[in-house]
């Protein structure tokens, strides 16, 4: 060691300037906006597309254990998670029209009118 050269120097020298710290969980809330985003930069969905394709998955449950475990919330997951909701997106759902509601003429009289 030099004359001029303290102990901690030799440390710090012998560190990458590279080093990385582990990112802090994301909240429950903002992981489904991480999700949410990633499937408009991803997929080319429109926002209302994507918040609603997170909600459905939502309401399934499918976040369920992301909310309970913080460690499930980061950002690997996340582009795991948009990719998966994306591509499950219509099958439990798919789009069918509607029939069209009848009309009262269609219907007939309601039960025990005449």
């Amino acid at each position: 060691m030099n004359a001029g050269t303290f102990p901690w120097q030799a440390i710090l020298a012998a560190v990458p300037n590279h080093v990385t710290v582990p990112a802090m969980p994301m909240t429950y809330e903002q992981y489904l906006d991480e999700v949410t985003t990633l499937m408009t930069e991803f997929f080319d969905v429109s926002d209302e597309d994507a918040i609603k394709h997170v909600m459905r998955a939502q309401a399934a449950d499918y976040f369920t254990l992301h909310d309970d475990l913080p460690e499930m919330r980061t950002q690997e997951r996340a582009e795991q998670d948009a990719r998966t909701i994306y591509e499950q997106r219509n099958k439990s759902r798919p789009h069918v029209p509607s029939k069209r509601p009848a009309t009262n003429q269609e219907k007939g009289p309601a039960k025990g009118k005449k």
